[in-house]
């Protein structure tokens, strides 16, 4: 391969990369902005369609990843989803034992 022929080809590879960097330097950025968001008690009535009592059992559940602090309870999204996805997979793990979470 000629210098010619190089020069081209990383002039044709830097031409396709970088638009691809771009686009995920911006989904980078608003997949994080969207994992930091911190979710209220309404939040969550809200994303599961629950009322006051239930959405107050679920914080108070020593497994749910209520953020610590004084004042209204919060839940950041991520730790949220991460708890989700615990709780599915062990109703997947144990829905065959558990006739009442064959449903799911």
């Amino acid at each position: 391969m000629t210098a010619e022929e190089m020069l081209l080809l990383k002039k044709l590879l830097h031409e396709t990369v970088e638009p691809l960097q771009k686009e995920v330097r911006e989904l980078r950025a608003k997949v994080s902005g969207q994992q930091d968001k911190v979710l209220t008690k309404q939040d969550l009535k809200d994303r599961y369609q629950i009322k006051d009592t239930k959405a107050a059992e679920l914080l108070n559940r020593k497994d749910f990843p209520r953020m610590p602090g004084i004042g209204p309870a919060k839940v950041m999204l991520r730790h949220l989803e991460a708890w989700e996805d615990r709780n599915v997979e062990w109703i997947r793990e144990n829905a065959l034992e558990h006739p009442k979470l064959s449903v799911i």
